[in-house]
């Protein structure tokens, strides 16, 4: 499934689950008709556990141990030892207690009983009402639990479907500014970006090796771009950090300090560029290191910490070009 469909289907139930949770909070529509919006909810987020318990509310509850445990959620048994209860659809359940209640109205109306037998008659009458009531009652119960349990997954779907959502837009936020920086860059490896996420989704196993030389050449091109090469040594403090073209990583710690990042960040931020440098350089030399899967979250974890170290601030180019004269070849690592 594409990343295109998989958004789409996502906002879809997110806009269904915002209606459905309106539809419940406002006493909108049946219960069986929210069953069918919670269900095409599941569906669109492949959801089978949901699609397992809405399947039961709209085509009856199966005898096997998890119909019976459903049968206890949604409070269903009328003689549990003696297996009697409620074991029917959503639909059949609310057609239940309609027909309970009309029977009740027809029964509540004024009457004119006379003769012998009227202590009888109402006597009747009275019984009737009665037990049409509780029937109507322990469905109302029913039904009212299985309106809880598919609000609370409406609830819970909206919940993290928002959150997913808001995680989306702060990526796409940082992913814009990463790309803008980054296309002003020159280099094979920034022109083969695009090809690493299709590389890897396509499951193809000799393709990690590829996408990892590629993501270090991006961190080596992004070291080129921020702190070109020097032959002077960058002081940080008393410490002489050696920032030739071989020494891609002291050089980028020399733009986080040059940036104005210290403290805890700039140790953060160390230590993850070193760590992903060293993965990925070791996927490069033994490509059987590293599986697909892992691949995928190295590239993710690469372009964000790249992605963080672009975005630090305006790019000074009178920084660059008061190097620029320093500025020496750059060597393979």
């Amino acid at each position: 499934m594409s990343s295109l469909v998989l958004v789409n289907r996502h906002e879809e139930a997110l806009a269904h689950a915002d209606e459905l949770l309106a539809d419940i909070e406002l006493s909108r529509t049946s219960t069986a008709k929210h069953v069918l919006k919670a269900m095409r909810v599941a569906r669109l987020l492949n959801d089978a556990g949901a699609q397992r318990w809405l399947g039961y509310e709209l085509d009856g509850v199966p005898s096997g141990p998890d119909g019976q445990a459903w049968m206890t959620t949604t409070k269903r048994w009328a003689d549990k030892d003696a297996g009697e209860g409620y074991w029917g659809s959503s639909a059949s359940l609310e057609a239940a207690r309609d027909n309970a209640r009309s029977i009740i109205k027809a029964h509540s109306g004024s009457v004119s009983l006379s003769g012998d037998y009227v202590t009888i008659a109402m006597r009747e009458r009275s019984g009737t009402i009665a037990r049409t009531a509780s029937t109507a009652n322990a469905l109302d119960r029913v039904l009212s639990s299985v309106e809880s349990h598919v609000y609370r997954f409406a609830a819970d779907v909206h919940a993290e479907l928002t959150y997913s959502q808001v995680q989306a837009n702060l990526f796409e936020a940082s992913r814009e500014a990463v790309d803008a920086t980054l296309a002003s860059m020159a280099g094979d490896a920034l022109k083969s970006i695009a090809s690493i996420s299709e590389r890897l989704n396509s499951g193809d196993e000799s393709a990690v090796s590829q996408a990892m030389t590629t993501c270090r050449q991006l961190i080596d091109a992004v070291a080129d771009h921020v702190f070109p090469p020097a032959k002077e040594p960058y002081k940080i403090g008393e410490q002489d950090l050696d920032v030739t073209a071989n020494r891609v990583l002291n050089r980028l710690q020399a733009h986080l300090h040059e940036s104005g990042v210290t403290g805890g960040r700039a140790t953060r931020l160390r230590r993850t560029l070193g760590d992903l440098y060293d993965r990925v350089s070791a996927s490069v030399h033994r490509p059987g290191g590293v599986d697909v899967h892992e691949a995928r979250y190295l590239f993710l974890a690469v372009y964000t910490a790249l992605g963080e170290v672009l975005t630090l601030g305006p790019d000074d180019r009178s920084k660059t070009e008061s190097r620029a004269g320093d500025a020496i070849a750059s060597d393979d690592r």
